[in-house]
């Protein structure tokens, strides 16, 4: 399955596809409003947790992204230090919220996949973001697309 945009059939897998998401007793727009705030969330700075509030007011996910990948490049020394080492559980913590069995979310996931066919991959179109996403040349981590899949086998027996 490709998932390229948040508006295509599969937008509803997109971080970008507004659902409500509680999280740490806040709820937030989308996985991706979480994502970047996230970036900002283990300091004791009264700035980071601005920039925190700042990303959870954007109305997209789009806007979301942009105010934190921007406050990231200027303002490094708000990042968390362990950003690096948290960044795939804080993305996977969210996802398995969205993905919640029952779930509209979860129904499309575990539709991706047909029982009896060898799994199915799930892929990250990204030329853009060779960590999260699979350039169209196939190089990249797809974490995204990994995580994606790890969900959909623990929860496909629900």
């Amino acid at each position: 399955v490709m998932k390229e945009m948040a508006w295509n059939e599969y937008g509803l897998l997109s971080n970008f596809f507004c659902v409500p998401l509680e999280l740490d007793g806040d709820v937030w727009k989308s996985a991706e409003h979480y994502y970047q705030a996230m970036k900002f969330s283990n300091s004791c700075s009264i700035e980071a947790g601005l920039v925190m509030k700042e990303i959870a007011a954007q109305s997209s996910a789009e806007e979301a992204a942009r105010v934190g990948r921007k406050m990231q490049a200027s303002n490094p020394n708000l990042v968390r230090q362990d950003w690096d080492e948290a960044k795939l559980g804080i993305m996977g913590k969210a996802l398995r919220v969205k993905f919640a069995v029952g779930t509209p979310a979860w129904r499309l996931l575990q539709s991706t996949c047909v029982e009896g066919l060898p799994a199915c991959r799930l892929i990250e179109y990204s030329p853009r973001d060779s960590f999260w996403g699979e350039g169209f040349d196939g190089s990249g981590l797809n974490w995204l697309g990994t995580i994606l899949m790890e969900i959909r086998e623990e929860t496909s027996e629900a």
